[in-house]
């Protein structure tokens, strides 16, 4: 695979598992991610050969529970989205990473989406994320996007993992604020 669509590739699986799901871990391990997502994109065919032994998870279940979200997402519409509004999707391999995040081991995100310009350190400062409740209320949602909002147009880059939930709500919002 190339870098882009290595990146592609992990933009989409951001946004169809959590980041320290360790069923995803290990399917993304096992098969690959191209394959990993044409298996949750097709039809059921049962569990392939190589996940049956792999890890404890009920593989019937997990490809239930992100089914919904791999048949709807559309990593190259939300690159582009996201890319008119000035920011972009990163991977661990890109310079600006935040190397902080190489404490998490494993369950170090896939990717991070941000708004505004990023500097070329992965040392700068300026880069907020806001973090919540996935089942989040609507008055949460709106106290996220309220402060992405306002922190975009002072110039931070709000920068979201893609969760369900609160830091979704909050990357729209800085979304909407053009940060």
């Amino acid at each position: 695979m190339t870098p882009d669509e290595t990146m592609q590739e992990a933009a989409w699986w951001s946004a169809v598992a959590e980041p320290a799901d360790p069923a995803a871990r290990v399917l993304r391990a096992t098969l690959g991610d191209r394959r990993g997502r044409e298996w949750l994109q097709g039809e059921w065919r049962g569990v392939p050969r190589e996940l049956r032994c792999a890890g404890e998870a009920r593989w019937d279940q997990q490809w239930n529970r992100w089914r919904e979200r791999a048949l709807t997402v559309d990593v190259e519409r939300e690159l582009a989205r996201v890319e008119r509004a000035g920011g972009g999707f990163m991977t661990p391999a890109d310079p600006r990473w935040p190397v902080q995040l190489s404490c998490l081991g494993e369950e170090e995100p896939l990717g991070l989406w941000f708004l505004g310009r990023l500097s070329d350190s992965s040392q700068s400062e300026g880069h907020v994320s806001i973090v919540g409740a996935r089942a989040s209320t609507s008055a949460g949602g709106r106290c996220a996007r309220n402060m992405a909002y306002h922190l975009a147009r002072s110039g931070y880059a709000i920068v979201s993992g893609g969760a369900i939930g609160i830091d979704i709500e909050a990357h729209r919002g800085a979304l909407a604020g053009g940060g």
